[in-house]
């Protein structure tokens, strides 16, 4: 049953083996593309940003759900197998390869296509300062240094081949956190720690006028403090899953709370108490476990779609309307998606528990 008034916890009600997380991931990353349909073909507002009154869209609530997810399954990630070597290793499996081969494949396949579109041919392309080398270089540990290739993206709404990626740097410094809270015992022994971390910076966040400094220190883009906070929300939940009453009546309850706010303009006020149950309860509650058991294909929509989208708009075929552009997007993201999952990251993520790879050599000998 989907709805039940059942009372348990959270840590009976969560299958780590049999969940709709896949399935969330897929539409978040879908809800990304969609997002960036309005941005990038220039459309005006979506439509739940202007339902909401500027305060959420589709992009933002799929970025903030992405970071609750792995704030949550990376917490739990780090306490199944506290190794902090091991854990490094996995994580930079999940997140390299795959984005390594993207930063290639929009130097040397697609922005190719978009500089031939303007110039006739590739002359003059290998050697702008600005070069397709470069933007491999300069990207390559995940800070994008170098936003374009060729001034191709001078033109368009959005001066960035590749938007999306800028929130990896982030999600890979978070993992570095649970690392060091992990190696720490913080995660096990000290976990309310933890929970003050997420009320300092969930404080500071509401308290900062601007929403744009990390503890009202560090200033940042107002995009980036949010996803700290919500990062650390799913952390939490991992940790006091115990103690979190899992029924239906809550999630219903929550979903009304938010939308109410949404009404009174106060959304970012309860979007970091609310949001994360509403998302992990669809996940257990939702029958779409096996929605991925044989694919995960939402990194590769998240980190090709919007070059990808650039590139239709260098064609000049947004015109056809935001469905046509949106569906196309989707279209021609979809198989470098396939093609990114099963030759790149789902191989790499196979050396994980290889008995003879570098990294187990490496931790047997750190052991001795």
């Amino acid at each position: 049953m989907i709805f039940s008034s059942v009372q348990s916890n959270l840590g009976l009600a969560f299958n780590h083996k049999k969940n709709s997380l896949g399935f969330l991931r897929f539409l978040f990353a879908v809800l990304v593309v969609l997002q960036h349909s309005y941005i990038l073909g220039n459309f005006g507002n979506e439509p739940l940003l202007s339902l909401s009154k500027g305060q959420l869209s589709s992009g933002s609530l799929a970025v903030h759900a992405f970071f609750i997810i792995s704030g949550f399954l990376i917490t739990r990630s780090y306490i199944s197998n506290p190794n902090i070597w091991r854990y490094s290793w996995h994580r930079i499996l999940r997140i390299f390869p795959g984005f390594w081969v993207c930063l290639l494949v929009t130097s040397f396949v697609i922005a190719p296509i978009a500089y031939i579109n303007v110039h006739g041919n590739t002359s003059g392309y290998f050697l702008t300062s600005d070069s397709p080398f470069s933007y491999v270089f300069s990207n390559l540990f995940l800070s994008i240094k170098q936003s374009d290739i060729a001034g191709l993206m001078a033109s368009h709404p959005e001066k960035s081949l590749n938007g999306s990626l800028w929130t990896l740097e982030w999600e890979f410094f978070l993992y570095i956190a649970i690392a060091i809270l992990g190696s720490l015992s913080i995660l096990t022994k000290f976990r309310w720690i933890v929970l003050a971390i997420f009320i300092v910076l969930l404080l500071t966040y509401l308290l900062d006028s601007c929403h744009c400094r990390i503890i009202l220190l560090y200033w940042t883009s107002n995009r980036v403090p949010p996803l700290l906070v919500l990062f650390f929300s799913g952390a939490v939940f991992w940790l006091y899953r115990e103690k979190v009453y899992w029924n239906s009546i809550i999630f219903v309850s929550l979903v009304l709370v938010t939308s109410v706010a949404i009404y009174l303009n106060l959304y970012t006020w309860v979007e970091p108490l609310t949001l994360p149950y509403i998302i992990l309860w669809l996940s257990i509650n939702l029958p779409l476990s096996n929605f991925d058991k044989h694919s995960d294909y939402s990194y590769g929509i998240y980190i090709y779609s919007f070059p990808i989208q650039q590139l239709l708009v260098q064609f000049n075929l947004d015109e056809f309307g935001v469905g046509f552009y949106f569906m196309l997007s989707l279209l021609l993201t979809m198989p470098l998606a396939i093609l990114s999952w099963h030759f790149f990251e789902k191989p790499a993520l196979q050396f994980k528990n290889k008995k003879n790879n570098s990294i187990n050599y490496f931790v047997s000998k750190v052991k001795k």
